[in-house]
């Protein structure tokens, strides 16, 4: 079947693939379940098992449709988008090759050579949740014993304020970032009680 069809935009013929087409036959033959996308001209997503293929038409070459293996249940702040080894391949389709073939290339290049980084992307989110949790300890902490605290969830950081103080907290670790209206002598007993927190530096 062909799926690069003829189209007409601002009154110019285009030549462009017929991309939900070729994503519901592409299922068929990978064993896989087309699902429902915001915008269906230019991407597609087909299930397999726990992970999802994304499709999309290429910019580069319009002939050409691009696939990549994605773990669908990682929310967008969750993914691990700078580590190399947590990046699935990205790969290049003819749209006009035999679907069989484009089936046994997809094995080959794509979804084998995913695992491992999708299993690294879901090692990662699983990591910000667990940090996400114990961030929500914290706060709930600071807040019953009367702060202020303004939670980033995104960024996972906190910016805490009392009366007098003014604090970040990222991770574990909280910044006074500002003390106000002490007395010279209050202000020595509160440095003197941080100091004494402060670890011994490793000989």
């Amino acid at each position: 079947m062909a799926y690069i069809i003829e189209t007409e935009s601002f009154g110019r013929k285009e030549r462009a693939v017929d991309l939900h087409r070729f994503a519901a036959d592409l299922a068929g033959v990978i064993g896989g379940t087309l699902r429902p996308v915001d915008d269906d001209r230019h991407f597609r997503r087909i299930q397999l098992a726990e992970n999802d293929l994304h499709l999309s038409t290429s910019y580069q070459h319009k002939m050409r449709v691009v696939a990549r293996m994605v773990a669908p249940e990682i929310a967008h702040d969750d993914r691990c988008y700078y580590a190399k080894e947590a990046r699935t391949p990205e790969v290049t389709i003819d749209p006009e090759r035999d679907l069989r073939a484009v089936a046994r290339d997809l094995r080959r290049r794509a979804f084998e050579p995913a695992q491992e980084p999708l299993a690294k992307q879901r090692a990662f989110a699983a990591e910000r949740i667990r940090e996400r949790d114990e961030m929500r300890q914290r706060v709930e902490i600071l807040r019953a014993a009367g702060f202020r605290v303004d939670w980033n969830e995104r960024d996972n950081q906190c910016q805490v304020y009392s009366g007098a103080v003014y604090a970040r907290m990222v991770g574990t670790a909280v910044e006074i970032q500002n003390l106000r209206d002490l007395t010279v002598d209050q202000f020595l007993t509160v440095a003197a009680l941080l100091q004494s927190f402060r670890k011994e530096p490793t000989p």
